[in-house]
C-alpha cells in the first residue's frame, strides 16, 4: 500500500505558523506566522527534501500576526493579510512591497485569495464584509455586505466566476466575481453549526453521473461534454466536520448548494482544507493536531498524519501533488511526501476539465447576438432567433437545411412556411410570422427577448437599477454595478458624477459591456 511519509520539518522559531501557500508554478513556499513575518522557501525539483529560505526572506511589513497568504497563478505576486487590517502585495522574486489594500474599517483581515485567472484579489474581514480588489491597480472594485459576523473563509471557483465566503456564525454565501452583480447569488444559512472556518474549491469540475458511479462502485462512465457539471466545494467548521458540497446553477442566474457528504474524522474544530491540483485528494487539519487526507469523491479517508504538537492551522499541496505541507501553532511546518500510487488510486472516476464557465451552464442553443442587423444574419443566427425569441427551436434544422439567412427570413410567407419548410402547426406559423413582421418594422430582437420574459419571475439582477426595466444592453460602470447602457449614459449626460446606487463619486465614465449578464437574460428568455 502506498504511503505518505514525513520528509522534513521547517522551524519558525519565533511565531506560530498561521498560513502556508505553494506557488502555482515554480518551487516556492510561503509561510505566514504570528511574529508578523512572511517567509519564503525554495525547494529543489529533483530533491524536494532540500528546502532553503530565500535571500529576500523574511518579508517585513505587517505590524501584527499574518493570517493568510496567496500566490498569483504564475507565482510572481504574493499577497499576505494580517490582524493589522492590511493586505500587502509583494513581488515574490525580489521581496519588494508593491502596494497594500485595507477595508474602510481598517480592522483585521482574516483571509485573502488571488483569483485563479490572476485578475482579482479577495479579502475577508472582521468587519463582516468581503471585498474585491484589482490585483494590478490595487483599487477597490466592490465591497460585499450581508454577513453578520467575521468573514472567516474565502474561495474562488476554478474558473474565477464566483467567490464563496463563509462566516463565523456558520453561513455560506456565493457571489458573482466577474460581472458586477452586487448581491449574493446563494445563501446556506446553517452550513456549520458553530461557524465556518475554512473553504476550498476543487480545481476541476465533476460529472455528477461519474460521482454516483464512483460511490456505487460501478464502472466509471466515459466523459460526456454535455453532461451537467458542478463545482466541488469543501468547507470546515467548529463542529469538527469537513463538508463536501456540489455547487451548481440549475438556473442561469441562480446558484444552489447541495450537501454531498459530511466527513467525520477530526475530534476538534477543522481549521484548514486544501485540494490537490488534480482534485483527487483533499487535506484537512484542525485542533486535534491531526492532518487527514481524504478521497473527496468517495468521501473516504485515505491517511491520518500525526506529527504536530498543537493545532494544525494550514495545509497546502505542491503543484505536482508530490508534497503536502502542514503548518501548526507548534511553530513548525511539516513536509510530507505523497506516494505516486496514492494520488492515482484516490479517484478513479472521470474528471471533466473546467476551462470556462460555458462548460458549467449547458446551452443547447447556438449563441445569438440580439443587436446584430437582421440583414446580416446567417442561418445560425436565424436558428438562434427561433430558439431564443420565439421558442420554436424544433424548426431550426429545416431553416438551416434551406439556407434561410436574415434576408431570406424577411421574405417568408405563410405558404412558404407550410409547404417549403413543412411547418404544419398554424399556431407556430403565426408566431413566426408575427416575429418576422416585427423584424420588418424595425423592432429590436433584444426587445423581443425582453417581451418574452415573465415579469413575475424575472431575477432582480436582470433589471436596471435606474429604470427597473429588463436590461437589453447591460454595462458595468465604475461603481461595479450593472446598468442599462442608455440609462446610465443619460444619467451622466445630465451632469451626475456620482453612482446611482451608492452616491459615491464615479472615478471615471468608462462602461464595460456585461456580456455574461446579457447572455443570462437571453437564456432566461429561451427557457
Amino acid at each position: 500500500m502506498s504511503s505518505i511519509e514525513l520528509l522534513e520539518t521547517i522551524s519558525v522559531r519565533h511565531g506560530d505558523v498561521l498560513c502556508c501557500a505553494f506557488a502555482g508554478e515554480g518551487r516556492l513556499l510561503a509561510v505566514g506566522s504570528g511574529d508578523k513575518l512572511v517567509r519564503l522557501f525554495s525547494f529543489d525539483s529533483d530533491d524536494a527534501s532540500i528546502f532553503s529560505e530565500l535571500p529576500q526572506s523574511p518579508l517585513c511589513g505587517h505590524s501584527f500576526a499574518v493570517y493568510g497568504c496567496s500566490f498569483s497563478p504564475a507565482g510572481h505576486l504574493l499577497v499576505s493579510c494580517s490582524q493589522d487590517g492590511r493586505a500587502i502585495i509583494w513581488d515574490s522574486c525580489t521581496g519588494r512591497r508593491l502596494g497594500q489594500v485595507c477595508h474602510e474599517s481598517q480592522v483585521a483581515l482574516r483571509v485573502c485569495q488571488i483569483s485563479p485567472d490572476g485578475k482579482l484579489l479577495a479579502t475577508g474581514s472582521d468587519d463582516e464584509t468581503a471585498a474585491f480588489w484589482n490585483l494590478q491597480s490595487h483599487e477597490l472594485i466592490r465591497s460585499l455586505e450581508g454577513h453578520e459576523s467575521s468573514v472567516a473563509a474565502l474561495a474562488f471557483t476554478p474558473d474565477s466566476a464566483f467567490l464563496l465566503t463563509g462566516s463565523s456564525v456558520g453561513e455560506l454565501r456565493m457571489w458573482d466575481a466577474r460581472y458586477g452583480l452586487g448581491q449574493h447569488m446563494a445563501l446556506e444559512r446553517e452550513a456549520h453549526d458553530l461557524g465556518v472556518t475554512c473553504a476550498a474549491f476543487s480545481p476541476v469540475a465533476i460529472s455528477t453521473a461519474a460521482v454516483a458511479a464512483a460511490v456505487d462502485g460501478d464502472a466509471p462512465p466515459s466523459p460526456n461534454p454535455k453532461c451537467h457539471t458542478t463545482y466541488l466545494l469543501a468547507t470546515g467548521g467548529n463542529d469538527d466536520l469537513v463538508k463536501l458540497w456540489h455547487v451548481r446553477s440549475p438556473h442561469p442566474a441562480k446558484v444552489v448548494f447541495e450537501l454531498y457528504a459530511s466527513l467525520e474524522g477530526h475530534t476538534h474544530n477543522v481549521m484548514c482544507v486544501a485540494f490537490s491540483a488534480s482534485g483527487a485528494m483533499l487535506a484537512s487539519g484542525g485542533g486535534d493536531k491531526r492532518v487527514i487526507v481524504w478521497d473527496p469523491v468517495k468521501a473516504s479517508q485515505l491517511r491520518r498524519l500525526n506529527y504536530h504538537q498543537r493545532y494544525v492551522t494550514s495545509v497546502a499541496f505542491s503543484a505536482d501533488s508530490r508534497l503536502l505541507v502542514s503548518g501548526s501553532n507548534d511553530k513548525h511546518v511539516a513536509v510530507w511526501r505523497i506516494g505516486q500510487e496514492l494520488s492515482q488510486d484516490a479517484s478513479s472516476f472521470s474528471l471533466l476539465s473546467l476551462d470556462a464557465r460555458d462548460d458549467v451552464v449547458e446551452d443547447p442553443f447556438p449563441p445569438f447576438n440580439a443587436n446584430k442587423p437582421v440583414e446580416d444574419w446567417n442561418a445560425d443566427d436565424v436558428c438562434a432567433w427561433l430558439a431564443r425569441s420565439l421558442k420554436t427551436n424544433e424548426y431550426g434544422d429545416r431553416f438551416r437545411a434551406n439556407s434561410i439567412d436574415g434576408q431570406e427570413l424577411l421574405l417568408l410567407t405563410d405558404t412558404m412556411l407550410k409547404n417549403a419548410l413543412g411547418i404544419e402547426s398554424l399556431g407556430h406559423r403565426n408566431r413566426i410570422l408575427r416575429g418576422i413582421r416585427q423584424l420588418r418594422e424595425g423592432v429590436s430582437p433584444a426587445a423581443l427577448i425582453a417581451s418574452s420574459l415573465n415579469d413575475d419571475e424575472v431575477p432582480h439582477e436582470f433589471r436596471c437599477p435606474i429604470t427597473h426595466d429588463i436590461m437589453l444592453d447591460p454595462v458595468i460602470a465604475a461603481d461595479g454595478y450593472t446598468y442599462e447602457r442608455r440609462a446610465i449614459t443619460d444619467w451622466m449626460r445630465k451632469g451626475h458624477r456620482t453612482s446611482p446606487m451608492t452616491n459615491a463619486l464615479l472615478p471615471h465614465a468608462d462602461l464595460t459591456p456585461n456580456r455574461m449578464l446579457k447572455m443570462l437574460i437571453q437564456r432566461n428568455a429561451a427557457t
